[in-house]
């Protein structure tokens, strides 16, 4: 084996063996969390006595002598690592009360609806679109007066304003027209 063939070879033994130390490393930390965990499945133990559990609850006593709640637009302060902390309990002995300043808040507006939209006036001409291809192919100079005379027509057309139909139709026509124009070297 020459030098090339072992170093080819080098990515693939370190690659396995980092798999490897992973793959043991994962058995072994599996292994610790299973016998340091109590078995859950084990049975149930006897029911806790009521005593114990009447114990574990606070007085009736402590209950009644709990502060009542503030009222609207106050709060507790507290400041605790330096910060001051807000809530609607006190927090520390030091515990201040503050009143809230007022929200800021606005009134919703609602929006009029128009009656009926705006109907754009119909212009009184309605230009004409000759078709191109019916022209005397033997006059280029005549024909692309013709598409330039045309190109103005639809662009003074779509200057008063038009439908989403309507435009769709004056584009179409422009581009068949560009394109013409590119054909018949009308544009100089």
């Amino acid at each position: 084996m020459t030098t090339a063939n072992e170093t080819d070879l080098l990515p693939w033994i370190l690659g396995s063996s980092i798999i490897l130390a992973s793959v043991i490393a994962i058995v072994i930390v599996t292994a610790a969390r299973m016998t340091s965990e109590p078995a859950t499945h084990a049975a149930p133990s006897a029911a806790p006595k009521p005593e114990i559990q009447a114990a574990a609850l606070p007085p009736i006593a402590d209950q009644t002598t709990a502060r009542p709640p503030l009222p609207r637009g106050q709060v507790w302060q507290c400041v605790a690592k330096g910060q001051p902390t807000f809530s609607d309990s006190p927090c520390s002995n030091s515990a201040s009360v503050r009143q809230l300043s007022q929200v800021n808040r606005m009134d919703a507006v609602v929006v009029p609806v128009p009656a009926a939209s705006y109907n754009w006036p119909v212009p009184e001409y309605t230009p004409s679109f000759p078709d191109p291809n019916t022209a005397d192919s033997g006059n280029d100079s005549s024909f692309c007066k013709g598409l330039k005379a045309e190109v103005s027509s639809i662009n003074e057309r779509m200057r008063h304003g038009y439908s989403l139909p309507e435009g769709e139709v004056l584009r179409a026509r422009l581009r068949k027209i560009s394109d013409i124009q590119y054909e018949r070297s009308c544009l100089r």
